[in-house]
């Protein structure tokens, strides 16, 4: 039996402890405590002695908040095992405060027989420190970022619940696998690298490092690792903690960067244009291939020297105005005209486009510079003043009278030839129309042969006729008039050459006297009837020749006759013809012609005409002998070929009759239709109301003879309610072989060309994420608003729009959540405008409004609306706690003295950015005049 003095220690030895200290007999009663474990546990020493903790109101419970139970107390484990028991985190609570923790460590006091006799507990407090564990374990549950906590080794021994966001899986999975969760393994290897160079180096933390991790369904997502080693009390490295954040978003924007950049890189080497890049003070970044030909030096050469070493000296003053304005943000964009000095002491001529490339905060960080070199061209204005100078020495001198007119017939040039054949001089005909010059009784004949040049669709190549002119006196006279068409672009002229010919009008008549005669018969013969002379070269031919060969008389003359004989025949009838003129006996014989390459036969008889003697001259007749049947052949073949042709189309091909009814279709046409069959139906039938009458008027000229042919564009909707756009051309039959048709309709589809063609007009001038007008439209639209304003007066306003702390967004929450919120805004702006307001978005986060109507009342509140709207829109779509979206509004009041779009939006940029500098959410009205 041990005494009671040997169960425990006393109150004595206990209070020289530093720490709450108790102890206890084998049982657990408490039989002596200490000033410090009456303090921590806040239970007098009188309740305590001689009672259990349980009995004494200590009520001890576990972590989880679950009882001790008197066997898993340190005390009784203590006792039990006869070993000390350290370090057990144990709660108490009296039941009415809150509770407090404590570290609690027992150890038992044993006999000399090794029995226990009694125990020594001793509680160190460590309420504070659980209560922050707590919170620091709340705030990892709720982090984005995974954190893993290692050994020595790379073994994960915890994980925080952000592994299943990450990895997507529990933490379970990644407790007690080597290294980083799911990294390849020369990852990890690299990860044990840096943690034992970071051991040597006696330093905590780790390198950070960027890894790709799979996830549990085969996806890649890229992390940045950043970590601290652990130290036990000595100092010694005990394992390492890890950071991982995703960054897969960031990794993808940052690839997409530098692709974007190499894109710009290898456009801006290969462009075919002169581009350079500057610093706001001028000196020289980049400059392209294109650049350094244009000027003449080598590129290594250009990049590091300012641009005034490379620009004309003349014209350095008024660049250096244009680009600081740029810098400044008084301009967007400039494009003038410049000069450019070589090494050779050439000059090269451009066209010199500037703009300003802007940060995040709309501040110009560069200068970018296209340069067209238009050397050439100036060159060729040099020539085509030189070509004018000599045009005029020729109007001077030429003999012939030279008229140039406009389109409508209005005297535009009057040669002085000219006023010597008509009896007036330059100053009185400029301006005046052409009629002047032909008599009264006599201009509506003439118009109708000049009226076939002036103001004709079809020109041509112009031609020559005689009209009867009058001069200043009154008098008339034949005059020979050529007229040929001149036009650049759509504006056309009209150029008369004129010659009086009235002595030739004399000769002409007399001759024409002699010769009527013979001719009046030969015309009117219904044989082919030819002349020629004494060697067999033709002289003369009658229509019905002209006719049966299918030469005109003036490609009949001399040997031109033969060039209608056919190949098969040519040779021997030449050498018949040759000999009988040789001989001067008479020709008789039949043979074939090819006319427009089909065959015709005929007989022709030549008589010598014989003086003193000799054939001076032959006289000969021509009969077709095969027309009948060779026609009825061509037209056999011609029914056959256009049959074919018809049925076999890849475009739809119907036939006509005079009252607008197609009487028969090939089966494309049929599907355009959407017919069942070729069945007669009406074309505008199937058109829409409105273009019943376009359709209707554009056929009656071909169906009623006064056009050849016409085309036009038009909507049709077939029976199934299928609407398609056609392309349509009718041509008139003029030798038609059906009863009833008259002519011939072609009809392509152009349906999916016209969307197309929408579709790319459409992009050309909108946003492709918004829809919104993009800056080319933007602008477009306010210079057609200033000149409404130069005409009715001033009236609107313009405002450009920044989103505030946008940046922000996109790089928290990625570009998807940027872009779904500009698409939100684009809407909100249309919400808030009238119909007549355009809206556009100019890039990135930043918009632009004209306003046409309304004055500086009505800009002020479309400001207020936007920042307003614009705001509650966005805290819809982005959490407040990320980032607050709101919109800095510059705006200004369009006066009579803006006179161009470019002067507004810079007044407009400057207003925003003060807008900016003011406190954002705001919108600032311009107070200058650009």
């Amino acid at each position: 039996m041990t005494s009671p003095s040997t169960q425990g220690l006393g109150a004595e030895v206990l209070a020289q402890l530093p720490i709450a200290a108790i102890s206890q007999t084998i049982g657990g009663e408490i039989v002596a405590v200490n000033d410090e474990a009456v303090r921590i546990l806040g239970i007098e020493a009188a309740e305590l002695i001689g009672r259990t903790p349980e009995a004494g109101g200590w009520l001890p419970v576990h972590e989880d908040g679950t009882p001790f139970t008197p066997e898993d107390r340190p005390d009784r484990v203590a006792v039990r095992t006869g070993r000390a028991v350290r370090n057990v985190l144990m709660g108490t609570s009296d039941g009415h405060g809150p509770r407090r923790w404590f570290r609690v460590s027992s150890e038992p006091r044993l006999a000399t027989n090794g029995a226990p006799v009694s125990v020594l507990t001793l509680l160190a407090e460590v309420t504070d420190g659980q209560r922050r564990l707590r919170e620091l374990v709340e705030l990892i549950s709720l982090s984005d970022d995974m954190m893993t906590r290692h050994d020595l080794t790379g073994r994960c021994v915890w994980a925080s619940p952000a592994t299943r966001e990450l990895i997507g899986s529990g933490p379970r999975y990644v407790v007690g696998s080597p290294g980083l969760p799911t990294a390849a393994a020369d990852d990890d290897e690299r990860l044990l690298a840096d943690v034992e160079s970071t051991v040597d180096a006696g330093e905590d933390d780790l390198p950070h490092r960027t890894w790709r991790a799979t996830r549990i369904d085969g996806s890649v997502r890229w992390v940045e690792t950043h970590g601290r080693l652990q130290r036990a009390e000595d100092g010694s490295p005990t394992g390492f903690a890890l950071f991982h954040r995703d960054v897969t978003e960031r990794r993808r924007a940052e690839l997409e960067a530098i692709e974007a950049e190499r894109r710009f890189r290898v456009g801006f080497e290969h462009a075919p244009i002169a581009m350079k890049l500057m610093s706001p003070s001028g000196r020289i970044i980049a400059a392209n291939q294109a650049f350094a030909t244009l000027t003449g030096h080598a590129q290594d050469d250009i990049v590091g020297r300012s641009w005034q070493e490379f620009v004309h000296p003349d014209d350095i003053e008024a660049s250096f105005r244009i680009i600081a304005a740029i810098v400044s943000g008084q301009h967007g964009t400039s494009v003038r005209r410049r000069r450019y000095h070589r090494p050779d002491g050439s000059v090269a001529d451009t066209i010199h486009h500037v703009t300003g490339v802007r940060d995040d905060d709309g501040q110009v960080v560069q200068v970018f510079s296209q340069i067209v070199d238009i050397t050439e061209t100036s060159r060729a204005e040099q020539r085509l003043r030189a070509s004018e100078a000599r045009l005029a020495a020729v109007l001077a001198a030429a003999p012939d009278g030279i008229v140039v007119m406009d389109e409508h017939g209005t005297i535009e040039t009057f040669s002085q030839s000219a006023a010597e054949i008509f009896g007036l001089n330059s100053a009185e005909a400029v301006g005046v129309g052409i009629e002047m010059l032909l008599p009264t009784d006599w201009f509506d004949g003439n118009m109708g042969e000049v009226g076939r040049f002036l103001g004709s669709d079809d020109l041509g190549d112009g031609g020559r006729q005689r009209v009867t002119a009058q001069r200043a006196d009154g008098s008339t006279f034949p005059l020979e008039l050529s007229i040929a068409e001149a036009g650049v672009d759509g504006d056309h002229c009209f150029i008369g050459i004129c010659r009086d010919v009235t002595d030739e009008e004399i000769a002409l008549r007399r001759l024409s006297e002699s010769e009527q005669r013979f001719r009046s018969l030969a015309d009117a013969a219904p044989v082919g009837i030819f002349t020629t002379d004494a060697d067999g070269l033709c002289t003369y031919t009658n229509p019905r020749w002209q006719e049966i060969c299918g030469l005109t008389a003036t490609e009949a003359l001399g040997p031109g006759w033969s060039t209608a004989l056919h190949p098969e025949d040519a040779a021997a009838i030449l050498e018949s013809w040759t000999a009988t003129a040789t001989d001067g006996r008479p020709f008789s014989e039949s043979f074939r012609l090819l006319v427009e390459e089909q065959e015709r036969w005929v007989h022709a008889d030549a008589s010598p005409s014989i003086v003193d003697g000799e054939a001076v001259a032959y006289v000969g007749v021509v009969d077709d002998i095969t027309a009948e049947r060779r026609a009825n052949e061509a037209i056999a073949g011609a029914e056959e070929r256009f049959r074919a042709a018809f049925e076999q189309a890849p475009i739809g091909i119907a036939k006509m009759r005079a009252d607008g009814v197609l009487t028969s279709m090939n089966a494309a046409f049929v599907e355009l239709l959407g017919l069942d069959g070729p069945l007669p139906t009406r074309l505008v039938d199937h058109a829409a109301e409105s273009e019943v009458d376009l359709i209707s008027t554009q056929l009656d000229g071909v169906l009623s003879g006064r056009e050849d042919s016409c085309s036009f564009e038009h909507g049709v909707t077939t029976p199934d309610g299928v609407h398609r756009w056609l392309l349509t051309q009718a041509t008139a039959l003029l030798h038609a072989t059906d009863d009833d048709a008259c002519a011939i309709v072609q009809a392509v589809d152009m349906t999916e060309r016209r969307a197309l063609e929408r579709r790319l007009r459409h992009q050309a001038d909108h946003d492709p994420l918004t829809g919104l007008a993009n800056r080319r439209a933007f602008a477009t639209a306010i210079d057609a608003h200033l000149a409404r304003v130069h005409r009715r007066g001033a009236s609107g306003a313009v405002a450009i729009i920044d989103l505030d702390h946008f940046k922000t967004v996109n790089d928290t929450l990625g570009h998807a959540a940027g872009d779904e919120l500009l698409q939100a805004v684009a809407d909100e702006l249309r919400t808030q405008l009238r119909s007549d307001d355009v809206v556009a978005r100019f890039g990135g986060d930043e918009f632009a409004i004209l306003m046409p109507t309304g004055r500086q009342p009505q800009a002020e509140a479309l400001g207020e609306r936007i920042t307003a709207s614009i705001e509650r829109r966005a805290a819809q779509l982005v959490d407040t706690d990320i980032a607050t979206v709101t919109a800095s509004v510059g705006i200004v009041v369009i006066e009579e003295e803006h006179t161009d779009g470019d002067t507004l939006l810079a007044l407009a940029d400057t207003s925003l950015y003060e807008a900016k500098r003011s406190g954002r959410n705001r919108f600032e009205l311009a107070r200058t005049v650009g």
